[in-house]
């Protein structure tokens, strides 16, 4: 799903350059295949019995990246963006979303992640920017003290750190994350996906 909604929203920003640029109408035949590419993808992700969108085809994880993505960039109706904010399940959501879940088969994990000691890093880790990602979906939703709660929760992290980590892990308490640091993998920071979108969550906190 997340493939597809970056593709939405390079039409989207093809269509826009081109009309700034005074191409109207290839702008118009952008905007034209986003409308059709958008109603495609609605048929073909939207689960509306688990109310979220689908990792792929025959996957039940519920997945931050597609959901927030397209609850963030409006590439959702209003009301299926409510919905999926509002059904989203508590094991995934707190302190800030950890990239899926449920837990991924150990079968369907690599030798040499397992090896490294990062089996669990595509779905029992914390990824700052699906933080990020998170707050400006409930803040687009119209769920501004949910946003704001997220940004301060990230903001204390990196301050207590001194630094913005790539990815994050529960601690003994199983409440409050610190950054991952294993025998043989530790964290990356600083860490510049994260920190653009911590950026680009910031300037549009609600206020």
């Amino acid at each position: 799903a997340l493939t597809n909604e970056l593709y939405l929203l390079a039409l989207q920003g093809a269509a826009d350059w081109a009309k700034m640029l005074g191409q109207r109408e290839r702008s118009n035949t952008y905007q034209a295949r986003g409308i059709q590419a958008a109603a495609a993808f609605l048929k073909q992700f939207w689960d509306p019995a688990q109310h979220r969108l689908l990792n792929f085809e025959g996957d039940d994880h519920w997945t931050a990246d597609a959901n927030f993505m397209a609850v963030a960039y409006h590439l959702v109706p209003d009301d299926l963006a409510r919905d999926i904010l509002s059904h989203w399940p508590s094991a995934i959501s707190a302190p800030w979303p950890r990239t899926t879940w449920p837990d991924y088969p150990d079968s369907g994990k690599d030798e040499i992640v397992k090896l490294v000691g990062i089996a669990d890093y595509h779905d029992r880790l914390y990824w700052l920017w699906l933080g990020a990602l998170a707050s400006m979906a409930e803040r687009e939703a119209g769920f501004c003290p949910a946003s704001n709660l997220l940004l301060d929760t990230m903001a204390a992290r990196i301050s207590a750190d001194k630094a913005l980590y790539e990815v994050y892990e529960l601690g003994a308490d199983g409440a409050t994350l610190k950054h991952v640091d294993r025998v043989l993998y530790r964290a990356e920071q600083p860490f510049s996906w994260s920190s653009a979108m911590i950026v680009e969550a910031e300037q549009g906190r609600c206020h």
